[in-house]
């Protein structure tokens, strides 16, 4: 049996995660079997999910996923390349994903390859500090050097899936292919963008976002709703981040990754004088500064995020089907880290571990915060993952 693996967020499962799913079991055969790698309550753009990671988790295994598997919320709320390697690192962890799956504009790997070999020359290096030293936020300093260094060859302007790509690939282990699946829309604005998703159902304009969901995601996302848990928003608990910001010192904010070259000045400044979050992000903001590192750098204060490590170091269950179920039994044997399937499981992981997963279960306290009705602490240690049977 082929084994791909998907490193996502659902946030939430809309028809383009759909057909990515459905094209790459197609290309990969009869029988083939989809991993995935997915978000936990707290995203990559710095935000709170929609809903709750296991609403999530079943929506993907009704869409076309047999296995869903975590990312430690430290990578899970990363730039790009640490949130590619905690995803890759979860996939490659459970030593029977063979094949690796991520959409893409382009759908030409030869061309995401060589860009990923580029990134890691000195010629890129330089080109980078230079696009940087001109002030130039990251991710565009990035394309730039790209852009100088393969020239001629960059015939078109990578889009944000190929970037994403290329930092999956730079981190794959020996071994496991990649499998680039064509995208449809255009990206974060497009049609089926989760984007799109997430502002029409906080807008609640129900109506128009089931037009760009599966049902049974329509269905999970109204149970939610019934029950005060969607659309999850950091809104919700500005407040209690605005508390947070102004309780430290410039110090500790300069603690947290990401967060240089006097960026915590700025912070703490807007953080005494500002009264929405929105108000923050365009005060902090600057040609430098753009708004998803700001962003970040906010969530991992209210988080209390101040380390990366440099790989995951456990395996939770988000949920499974039969399929899933049959991928955990090979997975005793050839899982390359602690798998946990119960909450009472990852009280007994190692001391690396452990920090690891204690800090994914207080965000998803946190996250009980960030929804109109709050959520009593301490509801993720009664969770198990959701499973789907025949």
């Amino acid at each position: 049996m082929k084994v791909l693996g998907v490193v996502a967020e659902y946030d939430p499962f809309h028809l383009g995660h759909q057909r990515m799913l459905a094209e790459a079991k197609q290309a990969a055969g009869d029988g083939s079997a989809v991993v995935v790698a997915m978000s936990g309550s707290f995203t990559q753009r710095g935000g709170a999910a929609i809903c709750p990671p296991a609403a999530r988790a079943e929506m993907a295994l009704r869409g076309g996923a047999d296995l869903v598997l975590e990312i430690p919320v430290q990578f899970a709320t990363a730039a790009a390349e640490t949130f590619a390697r905690g995803g890759v690192g979860v996939l490659a962890a459970t030593g029977v994903v063979d094949t690796l799956c991520f959409g893409s504009e382009s759908g030409d790997l030869a061309r995401l390859q060589r860009m990923a070999e580029v990134i890691d020359t000195p010629d890129f290096r330089a080109a980078l500090r230079h696009a940087l030293s001109e002030g130039l936020p990251f991710a565009s300093a990035r394309q730039r050097a790209l852009e100088q260094v393969l020239k001629d060859e960059m015939e078109l302007t990578p889009g944000a899936n190929d970037l994403l790509g290329t930092e999956y690939l730079r981190c794959l282990p020996e071994g496991m292919e990649a499998l680039p699946i064509p995208r449809r829309d255009d990206g974060h604005g497009g049609a089926q963008s989760a984007t799109r998703v997430r502002q029409l159902l906080r807008q609640g304009d129900w109506e128009e976002a089931a037009q760009l969901l599966p049902e049974t995601t329509v269905e999970i996302l109204r149970q939610q709703q019934a029950k005060g848990c969607c659309p999850g928003d950091l809104t919700w608990a500005e407040r209690a981040i605005f508390y947070r910001l102004r309780q430290m010192s410039a110090e500790e904010i300069a603690a947290i990754p990401d967060c240089k070259e006097g960026l915590e000045n700025r912070i703490l400044q807007a953080a005494a004088q500002c009264s929405s979050l929105t108000e923050f992000y365009d005060a902090v903001k600057s040609k430098r500064y753009a708004h998803a590192r700001i962003r970040r750098i906010v969530l991992r204060a209210f988080l209390g995020i101040f380390s990366l490590p440099e790989t995951p170091a456990y395996l939770g269950v988000l949920g499974a089907n039969e399929t899933g179920l049959e991928l955990l039994r090979r997975m005793k044997k050839t899982a390359a880290l602690p798998v946990v399937t119960k909450p009472a499981h990852g009280k007994k992981l190692t001391e690396e571990a452990l920090e690891q997963y204690l800090c994914s279960r207080a965000a998803d306290d946190l996250w009980g915060l960030c929804v109109e009705q709050i959520r009593p602490a301490g509801e993720c240690w009664q969770n198990t993952p959701v499973l789907l049977r025949r």
